[in-house]
């Protein structure tokens, strides 16, 4: 999968939403910067500022069971 600069934007919103804010680093940073010329990219690096991630394992959680109730609720044809 090629990231576009929208899908940046997507995660961190929703990282941001769950109360996780990340620094961009790597390929997107680079190019964000003008160091490097836009082109494709098929990862999105992040550093997260803290002690541990816990937070993060959390709202990645929490995110992953999000999606399966909805895909669960689409294929039984239910929607809340």
């Amino acid at each position: 999968m090629v990231n576009s600069r929208e899908t940046v934007a997507l995660v961190l919103d929703v990282l941001a939403s769950c109360g996780i804010r990340c620094d961009v680093f790597g390929g997107w940073a680079e190019e964000f910067l003008g160091l490097r010329h836009p082109g494709p990219h098929k990862d999105i690096d992040l550093v997260y500022r803290a002690d541990c991630f816990a937070a993060v394992d959390a709202a990645i959680s929490a995110l992953m069971l999000q999606e399966v109730m909805q895909a669960l609720q689409a294929q039984a044809g239910v929607y809340l």
